[in-house]
Parts: structure tokens; sequence; C-alpha cells
């Protein structure tokens, strides 16, 4: 088992949503965004990214492998 923190990228402030796409890409929904697993160590995405620092509480795919956030 492993465990990630702030240390590994994961963004802070609680999880309330987590999900795994179709290419096996694990996804965080926290209280201030939202994190992807890529390589080991987590990637927030941020307001740069296009993605508002709230609370992501759902994460979907859709067919065409478009990630949706609620």
């Amino acid at each position: 088992m492993t465990s990630y923190s702030r240390e590994q990228g994961l963004a802070t402030s609680g999880i309330t949503a987590i999900y795994e796409d179709k290419t096996g890409g694990i996804w965080i929904g926290t209280g201030n965004g939202v994190s992807k697993l890529i390589n080991g160590r987590f990637v927030t995405l941020t307001e740069r990214d296009g993605i508002p620092g709230r609370s992501v509480i759902a994460i979907q795919e859709d067919d065409r492998g478009h990630i949706w956030l609620a």
C-alpha cells in the first residue's frame, strides 16, 4: 500500500472524489481543486490550467475520453 500527501503533490483540504480514467490515470478531487497521479507524483491542476481552485466533488469521463469535473 502506498500513501500520498502534500509531499507527493496531492492537493490539500480533504479528498472529495477519486476516479480512475480509461488509461488507468488516477484523479483526486479535493476541497481546493483536482490532482492527477503522473509518474508516481500528483500534479495539481490550478486556475492557470483552467481549473478553478475550489471543491471538486465529482469526476467523470465521457465516451471521447474528456474528463468532467463538478
